[in-house]
């Protein structure tokens, strides 16, 4: 044997036995040894992923807010980074607290209140290897109730009638609230 070469990705032939592969890819190495009557072997091909990074994960819902509060019809889905060369290697979880996660399917489920949503991608081959990002939603997908309606109603008269209106609003962290009075 005179050399030996390699051919990283579709590139012209280098002279050497080994080679080191550094960036994050697919990479195509093919290899073949030559004589020294310059007779070439045939070619030996081996496929190579290198992933080092993992995109960050985009977290996203599908209504605009009201208020700057999402209704019950808000569906919060995640996606991996644009970019990702390796899908099937790559999964999505979510979390609400940023440290229990759970595997995603398709969509987030909501929680009633002001929460931070969590989702990181992880490399299936290393969980160490992984990306986070995270938005916060209000959510809220129950409608008020109107518990109380006070004020002299009950009998005809021809003066003005002062009502007050008490809502409860179910939301975690809400209050029984007293509208101001409505003269009618």
């Amino acid at each position: 044997i005179d050399h030996y070469e390699y051919s990283m990705d579709g590139g012209a032939w280098t002279t050497g036995n080994s080679v080191t592969l550094n960036t994050q890819g697919n990479h195509t190495v093919k290899a073949r040894a030559v004589s020294n009557a310059r007779l070439t072997s045939d070619e030996t091909t081996l496929r190579v992923n290198i992933m080092k990074t993992v995109e960050t994960p985009v977290i996203s819902i599908s209504t605009t807010a009201v208020g700057g509060w999402y209704g019950a019809g808000a569906e919060i889905t995640a996606a991996k980074g644009s970019n990702q060369f390796a899908p099937g290697q790559i999964k999505l979880q979510y979390s609400m607290d940023g440290s229990n996660w759970t595997d995603y399917t398709d969509s987030i489920p909501k929680v009633e209140n002001t929460n931070i949503y969590y989702v990181r991608a992880v490399a299936i081959f290393d969980s160490t290897l992984s990306a986070q990002s995270s938005e916060s939603y209000s959510v809220d997908t129950t409608a008020p109730v109107i518990s109380a309606i006070s004020g002299n109603a009950a009998a005809w008269t021809n003066q003005n009638v002062t009502l007050t209106f008490t809502v409860t609003e179910a939301r975690p962290g809400s209050m029984t609230v007293t509208c101001g009075s409505t003269t009618v």
